[in-house]
């Protein structure tokens, strides 16, 4: 009986979110203009390898800092700094195996997958597809108990919630769960995921033995990504899509997605180009680099003046209205 009322319900939130949606993006696209809206679908190609480049470039300097202070006594003040951006950096082949999800990275979809896989998702144990089939749920079922994000937002943001759910993500169990349906499917993505992290322990060999290159890769690697990386993407996921009533006013709860608009250091640090997410939830199949532009439109027109629920002032912000509430 419990379970067919949730059911009900979610099938109810479900329907009220598309028909909000449906409504938004007519209206959204009012103010765009739809000529001008045919031509922000097209991926950008060198902005994709740029960015790639980009991360990798900073990924090895942030690798260099860190082989010239691990032995020094610096290295206790240093260290946490350093692996927080490293989980920063992982964050961002994160959201390019997302973009890759919505074949926003290449119009050619073998290509988009391809490039995806081999300079980004592999090297994070992810692969697009898989992405894919995750990420299509969370689109479907936003903010209802089939969104496969939803275990990740705070219902009520009480301190002990926080706590416990960063404290989770710390010690490396929100990432243990999922490693949990990676050992289930054993294919080719596996496979390109184990080798792939084996060719990055064979390179932090270099110089030394192959137990020294693991214990770094363990240090550099492994802990930002099992234990910092899923703090940052619970700080993204509920600044982007939790429903708090003490913060703003949530007019259609059933659609709850919001763009962070702060400083450049927290877009680079959380955001890694997943800062317009309104927009983006509106129009999934639109590139991140033109959906800047879609974000300037509405700007222009005034439409968070009108639909505030839809914007906040940067996650930081967020949370630290968050703490101070």
């Amino acid at each position: 009986m419990i379970k067919n009322q949730n059911k009900n319900q979610n099938q109810n939130q479900i329907q009220n979110q598309i028909q909000n949606q449906k409504e938004l993006r007519a209206f959204v696209l009012t103010i765009i203009g739809e000529k001008e809206f045919i031509k922000y679908k097209k991926p950008n190609n060198i902005f994709t390898f740029t960015t790639i480049i980009l991360n990798w470039l900073s990924i090895i300097l942030l690798y260099f800092i860190f082989i010239l202070i691990i032995n020094n006594e610096i290295s206790i003040f240093i260290l946490p700094l350093l692996l927080i951006l490293v989980a920063s950096r992982q964050n961002a082949l994160n959201v390019q195996v997302h973009e890759a999800s919505h074949y926003s990275l290449f119009q050619n979809k073998k290509i988009n997958d391809y490039i995806s896989n081999l300079l980004c998702g592999y090297w994070i144990f992810y692969s697009t597809s898989e992405y894919r089939n995750t990420h299509n749920k969370h689109h479907l079922y936003l903010n209802t108990s089939n969104d496969p994000d939803y275990t990740l937002q705070f219902n009520n943001f009480s301190k002990k919630s926080i706590i416990i759910g960063f404290l989770y993500d710390a010690l490396g169990l929100t990432a243990l769960n999922r490693g949990k349906t990676l050992v289930k499917s054993f294919d080719i993505d596996f496979l390109g995921k184990i080798f792939f992290n084996l060719i990055l322990i064979l390179i932090m060999s270099i110089g030394t033995n192959v137990l020294n290159g693991f214990l770094l890769y363990l240090i550099f690697w492994a802990i930002p990504l099992f234990c910092i990386f899923p703090c940052i993407i619970r700080l993204r996921i509920n600044a982007e899509h939790a429903k708090d009533q003490n913060l703003m006013e949530v007019k259609n709860d059933s659609f709850i997605s919001r763009s962070s608009v702060g400083n450049l250091f927290e877009r680079l640090l959380l955001g890694s180009q997943m800062e317009y997410h309104f927009e983006h939830h509106l129009f999934p199949m639109i590139p991140y680099i033109n959906l800047i532009k879609i974000h300037k439109h509405l700007v222009d027109g005034k439409f968070f003046i009108k639909y505030p629920q839809y914007l906040n002032n940067g996650y930081i912000s967020f949370w630290r209205n968050i703490v101070r509430s």
